[in-house]
């Protein structure tokens, strides 16, 4: 059994939708998986609005900044605490989580330090995303003016088809050659060293 016509692969890459051409022998096409958002996520909107993202994420200023990975960091980029403290398990996939990726500088924060939202435009986020406290602090002057309504930025559908004819490999990584990555320091000078003190704490 193969998928018939066109099959456009939209995925996610450091917060951000991306989209390819692939083949319909593509082996991962062959097998369903279930995930609980599985439903939600291939209706006509969903499908419409992710092309729409993966649009503006091509035409913006810088690609997004690197994610900081799950087992890079054990304590929170704002506040030094351990990813659980806010919660009654202390297990790892508690931890797991509790874990979450600042869409403005990349770095892992717990929860209640993210749960403020703004839009990135420079990156393509047009819609409000997970920020950590900092980043949220730091940008708070201009998400007026970059807060602009997804409906604004509706386009044509000969115009997300002419951009998606374009996607190979070759280009995609020609296209993150091209733009500069948003950088911002995912950790302070105050939390490193309190990261530093708490442990020097309890080895003593």
């Amino acid at each position: 059994m193969f998928v018939p016509g066109k099959v456009i692969h939209v995925y996610s890459h450091r917060g951000v939708y991306k989209a390819a051409y692939v083949p319909r022998t593509f082996k991962e096409l062959r097998r369903i998986s279930l995930a609980g958002n599985m439903l939600s996520n291939h209706t006509a909107k969903s499908y419409f609005e992710g092309l729409l993202e993966v649009q503006t994420v091509r035409d913006a200023q810088e690609s997004p900044p690197t994610w900081t990975a799950y087992d890079e960091d054990d304590t929170c980029c704002c506040c030094a605490n351990r990813f659980t403290w806010a919660s009654t398990s202390d297990s790892e996939a508690q931890e797991a989580r509790d874990k979450h990726n600042c869409r403005s500088c990349g770095g892992l924060t717990c929860d209640p330090c993210s749960r403020n939202r703004v839009p990135i435009s420079s990156i393509g986020l047009t819609v409000p995303v997970r920020v950590c406290d900092r980043c949220y602090n730091d940008i708070l002057g201009g998400v007026s003016a970059a807060s602009s309504p997804m409906t604004s930025s509706l386009l044509a559908g000969d115009e997300v088809e002419r951009s998606l004819s374009d996607c190979s490999s070759a280009s995609v990584h020609e296209e993150e050659k091209e733009k500069p990555e948003r950088r911002r320091q995912k950790r302070s000078v105050v939390v490193d060293d309190l990261v530093s003190q708490m442990r020097s704490s309890a080895l003593t």
